[in-house]
């Protein structure tokens, strides 16, 4: 009897201290990771360690979260349900496009892509933004990619019909995200294959945002809307979905031609989109996780895209703020802190803020911007 009584005490300790182990330890690990945050002070230096975690990212991506219960996570784990493998997509894409000139960043995206079979999945939007990256990183002719990027803009076509695109086929709503997974995408895909229906997408996806989408007030972005009464849902001013517009208007300026009659449009949208954004930038150079909100978080992802359109668009000491921030978040190691987790639903935003990959990438971006003509 007593060894039968020890031997389910230990079972019961062993299960508890599982249990333990998988909710306190991550969150002690963020905190030893945060001792002497931000002393980063010269940007070549910076660069040169958040460049290897970006690296190390793109060999074996993190796990992103889907909800912000960091409590009695064991289970959630061991089924899957607690971390979001859809969003790596997106994740890797910002990685490529952020350091594309290192042949092991393309070696490890091209793994990523070659394991998936693309021709099982319906239209997403996270696809998009990989081949965006990967057809700008010299992967256009790869006869692997061609096949899968050619039936990916048949089912963007389909979902899309005689209008525009929703977030994810699931759901009809209509999110500013999509602008910058998906536009630049068939701009690209257009210029390197020449399919015009793909720029008039593109085309069209804009206008239908910009017509329905925008605080015609504030001028800043709504998470989204519904295509049927074109009512906003969300909050105008998410601060990652005013990064997404900020992206797609950066991401295709610098695809258009200066000549073309859209590249008109774009940049006076996004001048619009920079004096919409400027009063809220706060005195470090970050942007909040709900723009416009004083007790919002400071947030890296936001703070990092818009300071990229920032810089395009010639405001060039609010983009050195915007970096001078980014390092200000960076731990020792090289991570960028602080960015806000994957949203659970609209309307639902996340209290998590810690590194992601894709603000990573953003901010080495950013980095990139400003150092070649410094």
């Amino acid at each position: 009897m007593m060894i039968f009584l020890l031997i389910f005490f230990s079972i019961l300790l062993l299960v508890c201290l599982c249990f333990f182990a998988a909710d306190f330890i991550p969150v002690i690990m963020a905190w030893i990771k945060r001792i002497h945050i931000g002393r980063y002070t010269d940007k070549k230096v910076w660069y040169e360690n958040a460049v290897k975690v970006a690296r190390k990212n793109g060999e074996k991506m993190p796990k992103i979260p889907v909800t912000d219960k960091t409590a009695y996570t064991l289970l959630p784990k061991l089924r899957g349900e607690y971390y979001n493998f859809y969003f790596s997509s997106w994740q890797v894409a910002s990685l490529l496009l952020a350091d594309s000139d290192n042949e092991e960043t393309r070696k490890a995206v091209y793994r990523f892509f070659d394991k998936e079979d693309w021709s099982d999945r319906s239209y997403k939007t996270g696809a998009g933004y990989l081949f965006y990256a990967m057809m700008q990183s010299g992967f256009s002719y790869d006869e692997k990619f061609k096949l899968a990027v050619d039936d990916y803009i048949s089912k963007v076509f389909a979902a899309a019909g005689d209008g525009t695109l929703p977030y994810v086929l699931e759901y009809k709503e209509h999110y500013v995200d999509t602008l910058g997974m998906v536009c630049p995408f068939l701009i690209k895909y257009h210029q390197t294959y020449g399919c015009p229906d793909a720029l008039e997408l593109a085309k069209r996806q804009f206008d239908e945002f910009y017509t329905y989408g925008i605080n015609e007030r504030t001028g800043l972005p709504i998470h989204c809307f519904n295509p049927d009464n074109k009512m906003p849902l969300g909050i105008y001013g998410w601060g990652r979905g005013c990064g997404w517009l900020a992206l797609a208007l950066d991401e295709c300026l610098s695809l258009l031609d200066e000549t073309d009659e859209y590249y008109g449009v774009l940049r006076e949208r996004a001048t619009a989109l920079c004096e919409a954004l400027l009063p809220f930038q706060n005195e470090n150079g970050s942007f909040n996780a709900i723009i416009g909100v004083p007790f919002s978080r400071q947030e890296s992802s936001a703070t990092a895209m818009i300071g990229s359109l920032l810089h395009r668009m010639g405001y060039t000491e609010e983009s050195e703020r915007c970096l001078k921030f980014l390092m200000s978040v960076t731990r020792v190691n090289g991570e960028v802190d602080f960015a806000q987790g994957d949203t659970m639903g609209i309307g639902n935003y996340s209290r998590r803020f810690e590194p992601m990959p894709a603000a990573q990438a953003f901010a080495l971006r950013l980095y990139g911007k400003i150092v070649e003509i410094s």
